[in-house]
């Protein structure tokens, strides 16, 4: 997403609110404030996926799946490119799968 390719990313993601659906402008909204603060893309190598950088939690009827995201700084390090922002997404007890947004640590949800 953060390689602008917003509308791509849109057609893959469900919102987590039926009543509304992520689109190309809603995305690089939400992308907005990870770029303004100088990161250059989001890193998906397997080390950044590694089971440790995710957590899950059940929370009434469904489960909140957060995935801390590293910059794509090209730094061997993975602990130098910690953004302190996580990926959130939502598990539906029914097995829907959908993408709650980006937050930042450091700021207030």
């Amino acid at each position: 997403m953060t390689t602008g390719q917003y509308e791509e990313a849109a057609a893959f993601l469900v919102d987590h609110d039926p009543s509304s659906q992520w689109t190309a402008g809603s995305l690089e909204q939400a992308v907005k404030p990870f770029a303004e603060e100088g990161y250059q893309g989001i890193r998906t190598d397997s080390k950044a996926r590694h089971a440790a950088h995710m957590s899950a939690k059940e929370e009434g009827d469904h489960w909140l799946i957060e995935q801390k995201l590293f910059d794509n700084d090209g730094a061997e390090d993975l602990a130098e490119s910690l953004s302190g922002w996580k990926a959130e997404f939502i598990v539906k007890t029914q097995g829907h799968l959908a993408f709650a947004g980006f937050s930042n640590e450091h700021s207030a949800k």
